[in-house]
């Protein structure tokens, strides 16, 4: 009995630790194919997944590189005008001397490309006196004595010589109408008028598209359109780049601020397509 159990209990202790050698072999053969698996997933996936990035690069360098050429400068200049000079009843005043006090190249104002507006952003016909100095501005009756210019060469000029201003009101007691510049600022801006430009040139002619793709630095194996949605639901699009068929398409979306032709700011969507 004690062999027969002797015997037993050593059949016993070597069936169990060939299991467990068995056991990690067969761990480490699975996790190797699990890994080697992995590394071919990713051989035949990498090339996909780079094209993916690179095209996802592109449509950020475009948006931006199309955002540059939207982008140009506007002058605003706030003006308080003494409301004891304003003019009681007059529907016009002439202020002196303005356009020399802030037209400097430093600023670049042009008093011809001019939008003045009121308090509540309507637009204020105006026009230089003959002397070049003077500006007049038919400001209605219910003029409050504050007024706003803009300059730029992307808005539509509010100047009018042809629009019946009269009755400029320039003067009391021989004292001419006193002004404040309250405060005279610079910004670039995205500007509608711009976006309509260069698309005008994208879809000119096919040679016109590739220069502009040289100018942004574009592969040649590389095609793109884009859209700009403004507020007022206009689409500024270069719909004449077809898609062709089965081509892979990557979008790219970011809202948008821009001023329109009015010098109102507003604000839009820029799609970018690249494929």
């Amino acid at each position: 009995m004690n062999k027969r159990g002797q015997n037993r209990s050593f059949s016993l202790c070597t069936f169990f630790p060939r299991n467990r050698r068995g056991s990690h072999v067969g761990a480490m053969l699975s996790f190797v194919i699990f890994i080697t698996f992995l590394i071919f997933l990713y051989s035949i996936l990498q090339p996909a997944l780079k094209l993916e990035t690179d095209k996802q690069d592109m449509i950020d360098y475009l948006t931006s590189k199309l955002r540059e050429n939207f982008t140009g400068q506007l002058l605003s200049i706030s003006v308080t005008v003494d409301p004891y000079k304003k003019g009681s009843g007059a529907d016009c005043i002439g202020v002196p001397n303005l356009t020399t006090g802030i037209e400097q190249p430093s600023i670049g104002l042009d008093r011809n490309l001019l939008i003045v507006k009121n308090s509540s952003n309507s637009n204020l016909p105006y026009f230089i006196e003959s002397n070049g100095k003077d500006l007049s501005i038919k400001t209605g009756t219910q003029f409050d004595g504050f007024f706003k210019i803009y300059s730029s060469k992307d808005i539509i000029s509010s100047k009018c010589s042809t629009c019946g201003i009269s009755n400029c009101y320039n003067d009391v007691l021989g004292v001419g109408i006193t002004y404040e510049i309250t405060s005279v600022g610079q910004m670039n801006e995205t500007f509608l008028k711009k976006a309509r430009t260069f698309k005008a040139n994208y879809e000119s002619s096919s040679e016109s598209y590739e220069t502009i793709k040289t100018q942004l630095k574009v592969p040649k194996n590389i095609e793109f359109s884009f859209e700009l949605k403004t507020s007022e639901g206009e689409s500024i699009n270069t719909s004449t780049r077809i898609v062709p068929t089965g081509a892979n398409v990557y979008v790219g979306e970011i809202p948008i601020l821009y001023v329109d032709e009015q010098a109102n700011l507003k604000s839009g969507f820029l799609t970018v397509k690249v494929w």
